[in-house]
């Protein structure tokens, strides 16, 4: 409506609009139009401005940006919006229902959300992966909503195999990093009858297919490839996942060959190696670690972290008890680095039933102990280290060795 000073030329123009649309008898509607005319051009309580092109992810983005001060809306809210109107059926619900499965299944507890979804099912059925309206026509929603079973299992199936890997989900902090490998299990054929997904957890089969997905999993966010440029890295791995349409094996070896020498290399060097191993019990990607190194526990009970030389022997005042340090400032100095006692040198994963039965006690005393059924070896121990906390120095050397030396075989 063009804006008019007398009232009387408002109501004309309502009327004639009303009139022209067959609304002349309708209060309401005379109601609501003169009040929004009124709201627009008298009380100016909208701010607005025209938008003169016809793109549809501009306009979403503008309203992403000029909402942050209302109901807070993301991208992918505004997409699953204009998605809804080409699926038969609720995709909402369909979508929401298998987040909450992911977040809530004490089996899983995955921090998964919309976004995650709508980027795996682009990334599962070949379409371009990017977040724009025209990714989401009605041919991909279409093709979505056909195989969503399969999608949706493929999806929980991956995050299953996750989680026997040991991967927490505050360990999983790119969760991107777990859709190239549901696109792997959804396109590849475990036989005739059954594709990857359905059999991928089957214990009795499989073993070297899940290795392999294991270490690029770690090798990746550990590496922290999707730390930018997710979009195209998702678009680059279909590529080279693709080359290889019948191999039930990972393509890990082709991604390294790809990434070699960029900032997305996903090999372990010397130096990466000896970051690793400092890495402090706090921090998030401790237990990752780990549970990269204790491979062979089943990751399904519950695990403890724990410290070998307990840290309760660490504590400045149980450090002046012993003569042997007080003695000797540099060899004190050492006990008191927690870069040695408090980081993955000194760190092991265990049953938590077993991890109980420590409640504190020197290493050489608990490993010792007839009633303890774990050895060096189940603790990633030299078999030759001397465990008296008087050879803690040695100790962490030998200890660093052996790690080093494990990690470099299993990523060489």
């Amino acid at each position: 409506f063009p804006k008019r000073d007398d009232i009387t030329d408002v109501y004309d123009d309502v009327s004639k609009y009303l009139e022209e649309n067959g609304l002349q008898d309708n209060k309401t509607a005379a109601k609501m139009l003169a009040k929004l005319y009124s709201i627009v051009f008298f009380e100016s309580t909208i701010h607005y401005y025209q938008e003169t092109t016809q793109d549809t992810d501009r306009v979403l983005d503008i309203f992403v940006r000029t909402n942050r001060g209302g109901t807070q809306l993301e991208y992918s809210d505004l997409l699953m919006s204009m998605a809804v109107a080409h699926w038969q059926g609720d995709a909402r619900e369909k979508i929401d229902k298998l987040v909450s499965d992911i977040r809530s299944n004490p089996e899983l507890g995955y921090s998964v959300d919309r976004d995650y979804i709508l980027k795996a099912c682009l990334m599962l059925t070949g379409s371009e992966v990017k977040f724009k309206v025209k990714n989401l026509s009605a041919d991909v929603v279409k093709m979505i909503e056909k195989n969503w079973d399969a999608l949706s299992r493929s999806i929980i199936e991956t995050f299953k195999l996750v989680k026997s890997f040991g991967i927490t989900d505050q360990g999983l902090k790119a969760k991107n990093a777990t859709i190239p490998i549901a696109y792997f299990l959804y396109t590849r054929q475990a036989s005739k009858t059954k594709r990857l997904y359905e059999e991928i957890n089957n214990r009795a089969k499989f073993a070297d297919e899940r290795k392999n997905i294991r270490n690029w999993l770690f090798m990746s966010l550990l590496r922290q490839v999707f730390g930018g440029q997710g979009d195209s890295i998702l678009t680059n791995l279909r590529k080279i996942i693709n080359k290889t349409p019948n191999d039930t094996m990972f393509p890990l070896e082709s991604i390294k060959k790809e990434y070699k020498g960029s900032n997305k290399d996903i090999t372990f060097d010397a130096e990466f190696v000896d970051k690793l191993l400092v890495t402090q019990y706090e921090d998030s990607n401790c237990f990752t670690i780990l549970a990269l190194l204790f491979q062979d526990l089943d990751y399904t009970k519950s695990i403890a972290k724990d410290h070998l030389h307990p840290k309760t022997a660490f504590k400045p005042a149980a450090l002046k008890k012993h003569q042997f340090l007080n003695s000797d400032p540099r060899l004190m100095s050492f006990y008191q680095d927690k870069q040695n006692w408090n980081s993955v040198l000194n760190l092991h994963l265990l049953y938590s039933s077993v991890n109980n039965s420590k409640n504190g006690r020197a290493l050489e005393q608990w490993i010792n102990s007839t009633s303890v059924p774990i050895t060096k070896s189940d603790c990633l121990i030299d078999a030759n280290a001397d465990l008296s906390f008087e050879k803690f120095p040695e100790f962490i050397e030998s200890r660093e060795k052996l790690l080093t030396d494990k990690l470099m075989e299993l990523f060489s």
